[in-house]
């Protein structure tokens, strides 16, 4: 059975949310969007409702039978305990469409020196075996004495560049694979790494703090405890991020023990230093489940501008370390046929 892309399922969850808003039930809701989605994904939803007439949980056939993102099958398992359908998809469409703009407009950095390092490593190349011999004959006829860019040139052009280039693009590649892996067997070892570096603190801090409150947020506004929460969540793991299971786990010890929900944030590493005023202040009025929710629209604000913000920076910063890079080849490259212009004046 076909996989639908993720444009799709931020279409579908998009589609389910207005018709449940509307008054359609479930199953009526989806039948609508099988009959008027593209031919080749109507297989997809066919085999969804078929499903859900069996009895099946609307989270499970996302997760099970029909494999979406993680983010939607975790939105309607909480949406279904707090019997908010149309938040649930309301929620997963949002939450995926911004991840899906936030990594397009990463690309599109990356894109334009990406290109430009291809046609660097292109000159370079046919430089260094047609223009380079040449530069280097004449330079013997004119000095005997090597300068400095001159030693520079010539460990260019006895350096194998298509070698260097493999070797390089390798040693990336196997050590991307090493630390992927690494960060996906001790996932949560890695999320207290990655808050220790004071450009990503921000935000990652606050993808924390706005996990954590929307989840819980949501499920305690239908009426339950936050024990009884924690608990429903860590029913599901395969859905939830891994880091997320393990915090789960060691906030329900602790809760268990007596302590405090906010008093077991005020020295976390993984959350704001202010989310655990927030927090005291709702349990001292008993409004938690409303302070959580309101904690995870301001964390998921700050996200989005930590995004924006990061990748306005990042963009000049590439362009101007890459120039640096390619400006100091060139003048490698042409200093030396300055000093010849001036020896034969």
């Amino acid at each position: 059975m076909k996989k639908l892309p993720l444009h799709e399922q931020i279409a579908f969850c998009d589609r389910m949310y207005k018709l449940l808003k509307e008054g359609y039930a479930v199953g009526t809701a989806w039948h609508l969007i099988e009959a008027t989605c593209r031919p080749k994904w109507r297989g997809v939803y066919e085999e969804g409702r078929l499903q859900l007439e069996k009895g099946v949980s609307l989270h499970e056939v996302t997760e099970f039978h029909l494999q979406l993102h993680p983010t939607i099958t975790l939105s309607l398992y909480v949406a279904e305990q707090s019997g908010q359908l149309a938040k649930g998809f309301y929620e997963a469409a949002r939450l995926l469409q911004r991840s899906r703009e936030d990594s397009t407009q990463f690309k599109k950095v990356l894109q334009y020196p990406l290109v430009l390092t291809m046609m660097t490593v292109f000159v370079l190349s046919v430089v260094k075996e047609t223009f380079l011999p040449r530069i280097l004959q004449l330079y013997d006829q004119f000095q005997e004495e090597k300068t400095f860019f001159m030693s520079l040139l010539i460990a260019f052009e006895k350096t194998p560049l298509a070698s260097v280039v493999i070797g390089v693009a390798s040693m990336l590649v196997v050590l991307l694979f090493f630390v992927g892996k690494w960060m996906a067997h001790h996932p949560y070892r890695t999320r207290q790494l990655l808050v220790q570096f004071p450009w990503l603190q921000q935000f990652f801090r606050h993808q924390h703090a706005f996990t954590v409150s929307l989840w819980l947020g949501s499920l305690m506004r239908s009426g339950c405890s936050l024990q009884e929460a924690i608990a429903s969540l860590l029913k599901t793991p395969t859905c939830l991020p891994p880091w997320f299971t393990v915090l789960l786990q060691e906030m329900e010890t602790e809760l268990q023990k007596g302590h405090s929900f906010s008093s077991l944030t005020v020295s976390h590493p993984l959350f704001p230093r202010d989310f655990s005023l927030a927090l005291a202040y709702g349990e001292q009025r008993g409004h938690i489940a409303e302070v959580f929710l309101l904690v995870s629209t301001e964390s998921f604000q700050q996200m989005t501008e930590w995004v924006r913000h990061g990748i306005r920076m990042l963009q000049p910063i590439v362009l101007v370390g890459f120039a640096i890079i390619v400006v100091g080849l060139y003048i490698v490259i042409l200093f030396p046929m300055l000093q010849m212009t001036n020896f034969s004046s």
